[in-house]
């Protein structure tokens, strides 16, 4: 399987919100469902942080004219795949368990 990706979204966050990680990936979360409801293969990457906190990264982020008190949390890459999708994989018995009560 390969998947062509033809988007990247970086979440995006001004520093002093206290919700900042769970809302990012809340986000994420939601973009890979919608992407899914469409027809479109996903990934959430999340190295956002570390992936631009150098110099690379930060020149990167001013290039795309990110204000500097925001800081990138995740990616949702987003794309096709080539050929067929893979299949369900073979759950293996006994490894959930359901409580009822």
């Amino acid at each position: 399987m390969f998947l062509y990706c033809f988007l990247l979204f970086v979440g995006l966050y001004l520093i002093a919100l206290a919700a900042a990680i769970p809302d990012t990936f809340c986000c994420a979360e939601n973009m890979v469902l919608m992407a899914t409801e469409l027809g479109i293969s996903s990934c959430i990457v999340a190295r956002g942080e570390e992936t631009f906190d150098n110099e690379i990264g930060a020149a990167m982020l001013q290039e795309w004219g990110v204000p500097e008190n925001y800081i990138a949390r995740c990616f949702v890459l987003l794309g096709y795949v080539s050929g067929e999708y893979p299949g369900e994989k073979p759950r293996k018995m006994g490894r959930s368990k359901i409580v009822e009560g």
